[in-house]
């Protein structure tokens, strides 16, 4: 299996300023596109009135939640882009495709300033786990979780910012958690899951850049250990968050996201609500059976699968997952990032607790610009042989 952590020996700054680099070349030496080009600026994507696929800000992005903050008939998207490159952003929905996939428009900057301190902590640790809602009110809040306690911010609409308004204990985890998602109670309550590693190393002993560096050994066999995470619960009354709140292990570490648990959602799929991961190497699975008191030994786990019964695997590594309402709000699809874009995934069935999604490829922004993936390598040649300089590229996916 491919090292998901291994580096290329150019930094991820550079291999980006490379890539702007190599398309102002070819703008300077065919302005065959026939657009109005700026220099030093991204080109926009020319064709199908200036819509495509829905970039990452940075090497990832990882989507925490929607709202209706603009009043459109779709919620709005909040992604949270990753350490290297780190920010809050705002998506608001235009429109659909023909065939339902959201569109979206260019990202608006999400002030997070009062969460600097987390901020911080992230960059550290790489894994505060976040988690965005709207409630029955029309609020907006964010919850931020570290190890021992969570923080929750409201949102501001006019100043589009958050703002937080308390801090409560939290107890029970055995170490960071990497990622957090929940659902409001007809009783009012606040039921978040946290999904926690077992603290398993994955990377071999020797650091990847260095010349001795061996992923896999003589017989094939990956160096590395392999960490999987446990799924933790915790209910408590909301808004007004007690100050201490205690989370309880639901799904074992050997039930649990094998290689890490990077994205959570809950589906309510009728009367029997699924939770549904997205594991590092893109594995989609969901459970069954959990509750406001969840045991360890009623809760079931189902790989998600596409139309013919075949286990859905997403195209990227570090897999995040939102449930995203429909346009009748009569059901929920999925929205997937990872290492590049947004990917849209449209409910297809349910029987017996196992989910059924059709892929219908990457989520749409308006006004997008030309985006080649994520880790991008560019080669320019004239490749059909027009006497026009082309762009080869390859990402991270392994697309060329």
């Amino acid at each position: 299996m491919p090292d998901p952590d291994q580096k290329p020996l150019f930094s991820y700054k550079m291999s980006r300023f490379a890539f702007i680099a190599v398309l102002i070349f070819i703008v300077l030496s065919s302005l065959s596109t026939g657009q109005s080009l700026q220099s030093g600026q991204p080109i926009l994507v020319g064709g199908n009135e200036g819509m495509g696929p829905l970039p990452t800000i940075s090497i990832s992005s990882t989507p925490l939640g929607y709202a209706h903050i603009f009043g459109g008939e779709r919620p709005d998207l909040f992604v949270s882009s990753d350490r290297w490159n780190p920010g809050f952003q705002l998506y608001r929905w235009i429109r659909d495709t023909s065939d339902g996939v959201p569109i979206f428009a260019p990202p608006i900057e999400v002030d997070t300033a009062g969460l600097s301190q987390l901020e911080d902590h992230a960059l550290q640790d790489h894994a505060v786990a976040g988690y965005v809602f709207e409630s029955k009110d029309g609020n907006v809040f964010g919850i931020w979780v570290r190890h021992k306690e969570l923080t929750i911010a409201r949102f501001n609409k006019e100043q589009m910012r958050f703002e937080p308004t308390q801090t409560t204990t939290l107890e029970g985890l055995p170490r960071l958690p990497r990622a957090a998602t929940g659902r409001l109670l007809n009783n009012g309550n606040l039921e978040l899951f946290l999904s926690v590693s077992d603290g398993v190393n994955y990377k071999p002993p020797v650091h990847h850049r260095d010349p001795a560096y061996r992923p896999f050994d003589g017989s094939g066999v990956w160096m590395g250990g392999i960490p999987r995470d446990a799924i933790y619960q915790t209910t408590f009354k909301f808004p007004e968050t007690p100050k201490r709140v205690v989370a309880k292990e639901i799904v074992s570490h050997r039930n649990g996201g094998q290689f890490g648990i990077n994205g959570m959602a809950i589906l309510p799929d009728g009367g029997d609500p699924k939770l549904v991961i997205g594991t590092l190497l893109g594995g989609f699975h969901s459970y069954s059976n959990f509750g406001s008191e969840p045991s360890r030994i009623a809760v079931s786990k189902q790989p998600v699968v596409d139309e013919q019964g075949i286990s859905l695997r997403h195209p990227q590594t570090w897999t995040t997952v939102i449930a995203y309402p429909t346009l009748d709000s009569k059901r929920f699809d999925l929205l997937a990032s990872g290492e590049g874009g947004m990917y849209y995934y449209k409910y297809f069935s349910s029987s017996n607790d196992r989910l059924t999604f059709k892929s219908m490829g990457e989520a749409q922004q308006d006004q997008a610009q030309l985006h080649g993936g994520t880790l991008v390598v560019p080669s320019i040649v004239d490749w059909n042989g027009d006497g026009q300089l082309d762009i080869v590229a390859g990402n991270s996916q392994g697309h060329i």
